[in-house]
């Protein structure tokens, strides 16, 4: 229901939010080898890579989701050490 009124899901895995997201290099290790499979497969079979069954306002989401959280952010302390 919540999908049809334009809540995103919350629940989805590591996996799931790489793939959504276009990360598929981060996917290729977040998810079980046939999972990542039939992912990169499915994108190509759409003739776009980087598409999947979330919507693009979900991949945006996940995107920024994935953004605010990134170890490698500089201005999170991701990083220590003088310049």
């Amino acid at each position: 229901i919540g999908e049809v009124v334009g809540i995103p899901q919350t629940n989805l895995t590591q996996c799931q939010q790489d793939i959504a997201a276009g990360r598929w290099w981060d996917a290729s290790f977040s998810c079980p080898a046939g999972e990542y499979l039939a992912a990169v497969t499915k994108a190509a079979k759409a003739d776009v890579f980087g598409s999947t069954a979330l919507s693009a306002s979900e991949a945006a989401d996940a995107r920024r989701e994935y953004a605010l959280t990134d170890p490698r952010r500089l201005d999170s302390g991701g990083v220590t050490g003088s310049w």
